[in-house]
């Protein structure tokens, strides 16, 4: 593994950055490998903008664990403008979520923060639209930020899927409610799973699906 004593002088002072907030040697290395592959940052201006980042995140409510998932996760979220960022964070919160929810639901999927801040309150009604109280809406979007994130036509062609399967609409509907997590999983991820269940000799029922035991 590349030490640090190997790497150019400038970068340093951003790898003991890190290292002094959670970060492994090795996870230095690869998450800036990975930054700077796609990022056009001179050195000086790298170390400014992650303890830059760092700093915010620090003052909104993130620990040093959520940070560095947040940053090998989605690295991308150092290009962001801070006060956009800000602006998406309040939006959230807004919506009624917790700092705490807040930061559950990034730390899940960094990427909800990479959306216009409009798309959130957008999102709630078009789900609305399919048959879910907001209630339920906002509690899906919390478990499964990715339903912030996905195309509108993502969620209609799982609710489709449901239906193929024998399901009326108001079942198929719940199957998402129950399980919002699915909205991650491909089609074949989907077959895959009740096919395994069923050469286990498990007998397929929609009870089952829509209560979510098929997907433990």
């Amino acid at each position: 593994m590349k030490k640090i004593r190997d790497i150019n002088e400038d970068y340093k002072k951003t790898v003991l950055f890190l290292m002094k907030n959670d970060f492994s040697e090795e996870e230095c290395f690869t998450f800036l490998t990975r930054f700077l592959s796609k990022q056009k940052y001179l050195p000086d201006t790298i170390y400014s903008k992650i303890v830059e980042f760092h700093s915010f995140l620090r003052e909104n409510g993130f620990n040093n664990q959520d940070i560095k998932k947040m940053f090998t996760r989605f690295y991308l979220i150092l290009s962001y403008n801070l006060e956009s960022l800000k602006d998406k964070i309040n939006t959230l919160k807004n919506l009624s979520y917790s700092q705490s929810e807040v930061i559950s639901m990034c730390k899940l999927n960094t990427a909800v923060l990479g959306i216009p801040k409009e798309q959130y309150a957008e999102r709630l009604v078009f789900l609305e639209s399919l048959g879910y109280t907001r209630k339920d809406a906002l509690i899906m979007c919390r478990k499964s930020p990715t339903l912030f994130v996905c195309r509108e036509e993502n969620i209609k062609s799982k609710i489709a899927y449901f239906e193929s399967l024998g399901m009326n609409h108001t079942d198929a509907v719940m199957v998402l409610s129950k399980q919002p997590s699915i909205i991650g999983f491909t089609e074949e991820a989907n077959n895959s799973k009740l096919k395994h269940l069923l050469d286990l000799g498990f007998k397929y029922d929609n009870e089952s699906v829509i209560d979510g035991r098929v997907y433990y």
